[in-house]
């Protein structure tokens, strides 16, 4: 399986490196992506001494999406996000949806009190 995370998603975990390194157990590749800059994502796996196989790149999200899939081409690729816009888009380029708070019950993991 492909895990790729929306930043937004990752901001929600109480202990995101943790839950990264579990998801990894499962997972054969595990990546973050956003609609903005690339730089931020590097900053924050840098601050939160997170590894990723993926980060999002120029193309924004539908083609860091497109580029993920055809890059892993395993037998199931899960989005976890936290919009109803980014449902709508992971679903319609073949990616299969997950909430955050559905994968963090999921997988036992805690989200922070936003």
């Amino acid at each position: 399986m492909t895990l790729l995370f929306q930043l937004a998603a990752i901001r929600w975990l109480e202990h995101p490196s943790a839950a990264l390194d579990d998801a990894r157990g499962w997972s054969e590749h595990i990546g973050i992506v956003t609609d903005g800059p690339p730089e931020t994502i590097s900053a924050y796996v840098a601050d939160n001494h997170i590894t990723v196989d993926f980060t999002s790149g120029e193309g924004g999200l539908a083609g860091s999406l497109a580029v993920a899939r055809q890059r892993f081409p395993t037998d199931r690729h899960v989005f976890v996000g936290v919009s109803e816009e980014a449902k709508r888009l992971t679903q319609s380029l073949g990616w299969e949806y997950l909430d955050v708070a559905d994968a963090a019950a999921d997988a036992g993991w805690q989200l922070t009190d936003r």
